[in-house]
């Protein structure tokens, strides 16, 4: 019988070391529990020092487990960066060569590529569903007399 109660006293000191440790105000301890705020304070003082374990095997091996997931999410999430990094630098590596083409392209052969595009620039036949005959210019963007869009567009 005596087993039993002190199993019982130790869960009652495990239970209220983890309100205490969560943040429960040892006075409000001391009215659930009815242990004296001074006792409380020395077994958190006892659990502190190590002398008290507040964790069950089954409590320290989940914690133990998360722990392992969590340094394996770390190793994880590091290799991850490690691989956006190389992409990003390829990434910087590609638009760097495209520049210097558009370069060449521009001092060898006269050709201005890299002009911006200003919104409302592209007005095709196509996209307005306006059918033009063959005759006339499709739009200022494309400037030719007969437009593949003017065969392609559905009809409205």
């Amino acid at each position: 019988m005596s087993t039993n109660l002190y199993r019982l006293r130790q869960r009652l000191h495990v239970e209220m070391l983890r309100k205490y440790f969560s943040g429960v105000p040892a006075e409000s301890l001391h009215r659930s529990y009815g242990y004296s705020v001074s006792r409380i304070k020395s077994l958190a003082l006892s659990y502190s020092q190590g002398k008290i374990d507040i964790f069950d095997p089954r409590d320290k091996k989940r914690i133990d487990m998360a722990k392992m997931s969590l340094q394996e999410e770390v190793r994880h999430l590091r290799k991850k960066v490690a691989l956006l990094e190389d992409a990003l630098k390829m990434a910087r590596i590609k638009s760097e060569s495209y520049e210097i083409m558009l370069d060449i392209l521009k001092d060898e052969y006269g050709i201005d590529l890299p002009k911006k595009a200003v919104a409302g620039s592209f007005r095709c036949c196509w996209l307005r569903r306006d059918r033009r005959s063959a005759a006339t210019a499709c739009s200022p963007c494309c400037a030719r007399t007969a437009c593949w869009c003017a065969d392609a567009a559905p009809a409205p």
